[in-house]
């Protein structure tokens, strides 16, 4: 083995091949969450861009008589351009990834020994050159990235590159030259041991540089072996077989091996590594859950959410490693990740850190307490582009912090259907009004149903001018009274001037106009009650009705003037009248459509709002 050999092999070996790399503190990871654990292990991920790497190192020795001096000097660039998956021909199965791209090296190496006598023995070693990587079907990991991120770590391991070089070796009284293939791994990246270093988590280019010492005599008699094998392409030399001159170098070797004196050589290596990120061209996607898509608590468990997302990525053997997962929080509802595994199968995930992979699950237990917590989220996977959903809570539930009243009365009183605080709710309803929406007692009290949150359909009411003749016998009579007339009885006296369009409700819109319905009792109440003679008992003050008879032409004597006991109910024989300001009062309803988070709802998918069970 030649000394120039040796030397490399000597100092790889104290790593180890897979070892020979540089540790960095990962400024991907970050610091790790308090109580936040990782699997402490190595995961290879792709890395895209440009590297560059340089090396200086020089060394001298002396022992007796014997001096020895060493420089070399080496530069490796490379640029990665591509990652491609590794499949297996029998399964179609990926199992991996790897790189293509170009690198470009050269290195010298040059050592002269000189002895007493003054005799030279000198080693000289130029190589440059370009090398084209492409994947030849079998995995040989050219250029490697791995995480740790237990550790906060990274390890990366130079590109291999092997080029031409011009080997000279000069002996007293002859020079030989070969030409062997040099690796720019052990000839560039060989000196480098495990050493840490931190830098900016938040800049975009890597880079390092450290010295380091050799201390460690190089002994041996073989060091000092010139042979050299021509038939072979690579640093390690043998005497030549060639028969013409072959067995009298083999004596000359054996002869210099056994009496020259070796000396320590200790060793100041300069290095520097910077990594330029470039564009890379691995991409993630998240493929699920659908952009602007619908998710709620209590589709699974009541009081609980469930998001399951799912991403794909370019090579495919990056998947496993697609980190970090994210999505919004929600305030007041815990949030956890869960992974579902490498093959996605685990429906509620596994408790696992950390949780990368194709596909996870988002689990949010406790209904937030306020409405504003509902709606427009965000996922966000690795460098992929945010998917964004929706959150909302099912609308007859009863999972909201209270836990008392419908989801649907808890979070529509915090702004989406104004006014609704002022009411409580009361389900089920008393007695008497399984088919009412809301009501006011006097005085002031206010109750809302369920009914309230669902649907009324459209209708119209007729208002009605009574002409000269018209002869009121009797309106004030309950409808099932004799005395009663009906406006079929005297249509010749009365004829409709206008028409009171009540629209279809749903949902919020429903609640809004109830409540306002209800707001508009309590307003004839308050303003109108007890203010002037009342000749019909409808608390629509005499005066009052004949002022607004250009608007609505009520009859001071007929509290129903409209006949709503026909058109509607026959409860309205005694208010009719009050009961028609309050119907027009609902055509103001001005629900915050943009509020309603319920399932289903205004700005859900499932428009089922006449439905008690959806």
């Amino acid at each position: 083995m030649s000394r120039l050999d040796r030397r490399s092999a000597a100092r790889i070996g104290v790593v180890g091949v897979a070892a020979v790399a540089l540790l960095i503190t990962l400024p991907l990871a970050g610091e790790a969450k308090k109580g936040e654990k990782y699997l402490d292990k190595w995961v290879r991920v792709p890395f895209c861009g440009s590297i560059t790497i340089t090396r200086n190192a020089k060394g001298e020795g002396k022992l007796g008589g014997l001096a020895i001096k060493q420089s070399e000097s080496g530069q490796l660039t490379a640029n990665i351009t591509g990652l491609k998956d590794v499949v297996n021909s029998r399964t179609g199965r990926t199992y991996g990834f790897f790189l293509e791209g170009t690198v470009n090296s050269s290195f010298n190496y040059h050592e002269v020994h000189t002895l007493p006598d003054g005799k030279r023995f000198v080693w000289e070693l130029d190589a440059t050159g370009q090398k084209q990587h492409s994947f030849e079907g079998k995995t040989d990991y050219w250029t490697e990235l791995y995480l740790n991120r237990a550790q906060g770590k990274y390890r990366f391991h130079p590109p291999r590159g092997g080029i031409k070089g011009t080997l000279t070796v000069s002996t007293p009284g002859r020079t030989v030259t070969s030409q062997p293939t040099v690796d720019a791994w052990w000839e560039v990246g060989g000196e480098v041991y495990a050493v840490e270093r931190r830098f900016d988590p938040a800049g975009a280019a890597i880079s390092d540089s450290a010295t380091f010492s050799w201390p460690k005599p190089i002994v041996g008699g073989d060091l000092y072996s010139v042979d050299i094998d021509f038939k072979r392409d690579h640093l390690t030399f043998r005497p030549s077989e060639e028969k013409s001159e072959g067995k009298g170098e083999e004596a000359a070797a054996k002869l210099m091996n056994e009496n020259l004196p070796t000396a320590p050589v200790t060793f100041q290596v300069s290095w520097n590594l910077n990594l330029d990120t470039g564009s890379c061209q691995r991409s993630v996607r998240i493929s699920d859950p659908p952009e602007d898509s619908e998710e709620y608590y209590g589709q699974l468990r009541a009081n609980e959410l469930w998001v399951a997302a799912y991403a794909e990525a370019k090579p495919k053997s990056y998947e496993q490693n697609i980190y970090p997962w994210d999505m919004s929080d929600i305030e007041g509802s815990t949030k956890e990740v869960r992974s579902l595994g490498a093959n996605c199968g685990h429906m509620l995930g596994l408790d696992v850190k950390p949780v990368k992979g194709p596909c996870v699950t988002f689990f949010f237990s406790k209904l937030p307490k306020a409405n504003a917590q509902f709606g427009k989220k965000t996922i966000t996977a690795d460098t992929a582009e945010a998917r964004h959903i929706r959150v909302f809570y099912q609308k007859f539930g009863k999972d909201n912090p209270e836990g008392k009243d419908d989801n649907w009365y808890y979070y529509w009183k915090q702004g989406a259907v104004p006014g609704l605080e002022r009411f409580k709710y009361v389900d089920p309803p008393p007695d008497g009004y399984e088919y009412t929406v809301a009501r006011f007692v006097k005085p002031n009290q206010f109750f809302v149903y369920k009914k309230a949150s669902l649907c009324e359909p459209a209708a119209t009411l007729d208002l009605f001018e009574r002409l000269p003749g018209f002869v009121n016998a009797g309106s004030v009579l309950p409808p099932w009274s004799s005395g009663a007339i009906t406006p079929m009885e005297d249509e010749a006296m009365i004829r409709v001037f206008r028409r009171l369009q009540l629209p279809e409700l749903k949902g919020v819109d429903l609640c809004h106009a109830s409540v306002l319905h209800e707001l508009k009792h309590k307003w004839v109440y308050d303003t109108l009650k007890g203010t002037g003679a009342d000749r019909d008992g409808d608390d629509l003050p005499d005066r009052w009705e004949i002022l607004t008879q250009p608007i609505y032409q009520f009859d001071p004597l007929d509290p129903d003037t409209h006949f709503l006991r026909f058109q509607l109910a026959p409860e309205y024989w005694s208010y009719g009248d009050e009961e028609l300001l309050c119907r027009e009062a609902e055509l103001n309803h001005a629900a915050v459509h943009e509020l309603d988070w319920a399932r289903p709802g205004k700005q859900s998918e499932n428009k089922d709002e006449c439905n008690e069970h959806p």
